[in-house]
């Protein structure tokens, strides 16, 4: 049986092979969205979710592990998506952030200048684009991750199975 190799870089991603996945943090208070999207965004086998039910429970993760991008429903179980911007903020966490929301165009100026930067997922209508948005958002932000990784610098194997 063909080795696989599954490294963790203490500072995201996850390299199985020779191939950098990118890592998310998936934050909803729905068990059944969050396995239904983990599911859909697992499939190409470059993307690997970590799901959190609450936002409190999230933050606990984020004290010791590095995402690529956090995906969050606008009102998660706890807090809202400003407490963890706020939270970011003052560990100097620097990661993208989308948020899943019905909100209109109008009603995201609090957001705009962010540090990290929100992009919009419209969380209402055709399932199937909802689920091909988020997918493309993560993509679009994820790639000056994927191409830090793809040096090699900071892999530190964690499992070699044989």
């Amino acid at each position: 049986m063909e080795g696989i190799s599954i490294s963790q870089d203490l500072n995201a991603g996850i390299r199985r092979g020779s191939v950098i996945m990118i890592s998310v943090l998936y934050i909803d208070d729905s068990q059944l969205l969050l396995d239904v999207t983990c599911l859909f965004l697992e499939r190409d086998r470059d993307i690997t979710v970590d799901i959190s039910l609450s936002m409190e429970e999230a933050i606990r993760k984020l004290d010791y592990i590095t995402y690529d991008v956090i995906v969050t429903d606008y009102l998660p179980e706890g807090r809202n998506v400003i407490h963890l911007l706020d939270y970011l903020a003052v560990k100097a966490i620097s990661v993208p952030l989308i948020c899943l929301s019905a909100f209109p165009p109008d009603q995201r100026d609090i957001f705009t200048n962010r540090n990290p930067p929100v992009i919009f997922v419209h969380k209402l209508g055709n399932s199937h684009s909802h689920f091909t948005d988020l997918l493309h958002a993560i993509r679009e932000v994820a790639p000056v991750k994927k191409e830090e990784h793809a040096s090699g610098n900071g892999i530190i194997p964690m499992v070699h199975e044989d």
